[in-house]
């Protein structure tokens, strides 16, 4: 059996120790290119008055604290950190940072929905570590709230061309991640309907496979590709 997950080769590696020992092969189709962008913190968004850092993704985390290091800037005092799911907090904490938030659910609606019913309060600062473009924008949430909202863009992703000998290498019984709405995307740009059961990271992702007319196989309640395994 082989699965095929949306992500680089290097961010497969406990994934693929462990399909191994299930005699399962792990398969890349990397859609995604990161491209870091050199970003300034803006005269009104100052790092000293936040409250809350939120982070979506491995990339933002790592941009954003490289930035710091750069800058020999540390995290203010009492500042508190979102995430989207442990894959992401994990991350946080190899910088030397706790999380306080994860949300109950998958996917960046949740992350936002459940920071503004249950833990933002009234004046506070949020600050969105995001890429250029993101499946789910959270600024209409803010509209209304007495928070002040700041996104702070730190990378852009690119489409990249899959080798199609791979792709091609899926049957109707193997599986295939897929990681991000704009993953999906991706994948029916290049090759159309897949022939592998789809799997989706997240409620976002599913709804973009149902809008092209996909059959979603399983949709991941954890943002963590490391428990596909355990999903099946």
């Amino acid at each position: 059996m082989r699965i095929a997950v949306t992500r680089d080769d290097t961010k497969l590696v406990g994934l693929k120790r462990r399909a191994a020992l299930l005699d399962i092969e792990i398969m890349s189709l990397p859609f995604l290119r990161v491209e870091p962008l050199d970003f300034e913190f803006p005269a009104d968004m100052q790092l000293e008055q936040a409250n809350w850092l939120l982070f979506t993704s491995s990339q933002a985390v790592r941009l954003f604290f490289e930035r710091l290091r750069k800058e020999r800037v540390g995290l203010p005092y009492g500042v508190k950190i979102a995430v989207v799911g442990s894959k992401t907090a994990a991350l946080v904490c190899e910088q030397g940072h706790t999380v306080d938030m994860i949300p109950s659910t998958t996917g960046s609606k949740a992350l936002f929905e459940e920071l503004l019913s249950s833990y933002a309060k009234e004046n506070e600062t949020i600050i969105y570590v995001r890429a250029e473009n993101v499946s789910f924008d959270p600024e209409p949430l803010f509209d209304g709230k007495k928070v002040n909202y700041l996104p702070l863009i730190c990378y852009k992703t690119t489409i990249e061309q899959v080798d199609s000998e791979n792709a091609e290498l899926l049957t109707p019984t193997d599986y295939i991640l897929f990681t991000s709405p704009s993953t999906v995307r991706a994948y029916s740009d290049q090759f159309g309907l897949p022939q592998a059961r789809s799997i989706a990271l997240g409620a976002t992702t599913s709804d973009q496979m149902k809008k092209l007319g996909w059959e979603v196989f399983s949709e991941m309640k954890t943002a963590n590709i490391d428990t596909v395994l355990e999903s099946l």
